[in-house]
C-alpha cells in the first residue's frame, strides 16, 4: 500500500487524500490504528516522499533569497503597521498638547495681556559702495573704513567774502 502511495505522490498525480482516508478508515482498526487519518500519516511516513521532496527543495532552491524575500515581505508589512499605529499616536499627542496648549493661554492671556512694542529705528542712508569696501575684522579697519568714506564725501567750500580796502570806502556813495 505505502508503494502504491509513494508511486501516487512522485507522479505529482491528483491524489483525492480525503477518499483515501475514507477508504483507509475501515481497515484502520485492525492494522493497530484509531482512524484512517492516523494508518494514512503512517503509510505517508513510510514513503519518505516528504523526505525527497523537503531534499529537492533544499537542492533546488535558494534558501538565502527565499528567506529574505519572506523576511523582506514581512517586514514591510509590519513596518506598515506601526507606521499607521505611530501615525494615529502622534495625532493623538499632537492633539492633546494642543488642546491643553490653548486651555492654558485661554486660561493665561485674560490675566496678563502682552504688549509688545518694537522701537524705531533711525534710517541711516550710507554711500552706495560702503558695503563693497566692508571686510572688517578689528577696530582699526573700522577706523579705516571711516577715514575712507570721509573722504570720499566731496566737500564744498565757500568763497570767502572780499575783504574791504582801505582805498574802496566800502557802503559810501562816490562823489563823482
Amino acid at each position: 500500500m505505502a508503494d502504491a502511495l509513494r508511486d501516487g505522490e512522485r507522479a505529482d498525480a491528483d491524489l483525492d487524500t480525503d477518499r483515501l482516508v475514507s477508504l483507509l478508515t475501515p481497515h484502520a482498526k485492525r492494522l493497530g490504528y484509531q482512524t484512517g487519518v492516523e494508518l494514512y500519516s503512517h503509510l505517508r511516513a513510510m514513503t519518505r516522499v516528504d523526505e525527497e521532496r523537503l531534499s529537492d527543495l533544499l537542492t533546488h532552491t535558494n534558501l538565502q533569497e527565499l528567506v529574505g524575500s519572506v523576511a523582506t515581505d514581512q517586514l514591510r508589512e509590519l513596518i506598515a503597521q506601526m507606521n499607521e499605529k505611530s501615525a494615529a499616536q502622534i495625532a493623538a499627542t499632537v492633539a492633546s498638547l494642543r488642546e491643553s496648549v490653548n486651555e492654558n493661554a485661554k486660561a493665561v492671556l485674560p490675566l496678563a495681556p502682552i504688549r509688545v512694542t518694537i522701537p524705531r529705528l533711525p534710517r541711516v542712508e550710507l554711500p552706495r559702495n560702503a558695503f563693497s569696501r566692508v571686510k572688517l575684522s578689528t577696530l582699526a579697519d573700522l577706523n579705516e573704513l571711516r577715514a575712507s568714506m570721509l573722504k570720499s564725501i566731496p566737500h564744498t567750500t565757500m568763497p570767502e567774502p572780499p575783504v574791504a580796502s582801505s582805498d574802496d570806502k566800502a557802503g559810501e556813495p562816490s562823489d563823482g
